[in-house]
């Protein structure tokens, strides 16, 4: 399956923007308003980022589409 016909890729795509990366704050708006932390608090910036930094693959500091569907079927288990 290539990226664009992956079903997660329009949601990435649409929170990545133009650069096609996604950063700590537009990860912790994304996954805030995604719902997937049930009842807890808004994800914080620190989780955020340790998010990334922990699937970072290419040391670039954000995640790429990979990255972020490796993080997506983590967080969905």
């Amino acid at each position: 399956m290539t990226d664009a016909t992956d079903p997660l890729y329009g949601y990435f795509s649409a929170v990545a923007g133009a650069d096609g990366q996604i950063d700590a704050l537009e990860l912790q708006r994304c996954l805030t308003s995604s719902g997937i932390s049930g009842s807890y608090k808004p994800f914080s910036y620190e989780t955020s980022r340790l998010c990334i930094s922990l699937l970072d693959r290419d040391y670039s500091g954000t995640m790429g589409f990979d990255e972020f569907k490796e993080l997506w079927n983590v967080l969905n288990q």
